[in-house]
């Protein structure tokens, strides 16, 4: 079995010379299509995309973050931005970033469980900003 290369993966092998303006122009073009209104499904999943970009950015994250954050988001709830999104076949995930409830091997509670304590601690109610917080909580901790 032949080693990887991961320069050779990223088509950077031999004399590649990284471009920082053309990566920033790029990264630029990609970030401010954040707020382009795109090809939703149904209007709720479109407020629902608006007030996901605009928690994060009253939270001051930049838009590279934000675009990751988002991507992320999107991916984790089947496209859809649906805080009380349930894994597909029946799986443990639940909520826009599919949090599992039970333990992991070393003891500690998954995120689910952590989420569900939280929202007794901090009296909020499972919604979409309440995820919301609560994710950016653990980020910021």
């Amino acid at each position: 079995m032949s080693e990887f290369n991961v320069k050779s993966f990223l088509g950077i092998d031999k004399n590649f010379e990284f471009n920082v303006k053309a990566f920033l122009k790029e990264g630029k073009q990609i970030a401010s299509e954040l707020y382009q209104d795109y090809s939703f499904d149904t209007p709720q999943q479109q407020e629902d995309y608006k007030t996901i970009v605009k928690f994060w950015k009253d939270k001051g994250y930049n838009n590279y973050a934000i675009a990751g954050i988002v991507g992320n988001l999107d991916h984790e709830s089947g496209n859809t931005f649906d805080y009380k999104k349930k894994q597909n076949k029946g799986g443990p995930g639940r909520g826009i970033a599919q949090m599992e409830t039970g333990y992991n091997k070393n003891g500690t509670p998954k995120m689910r469980l952590r989420y569900e304590s939280w929202l007794k601690t901090s009296k909020q109610e499972d919604s979409l900003l309440g995820q919301l917080n609560y994710i950016h909580g653990a980020i910021e901790d």
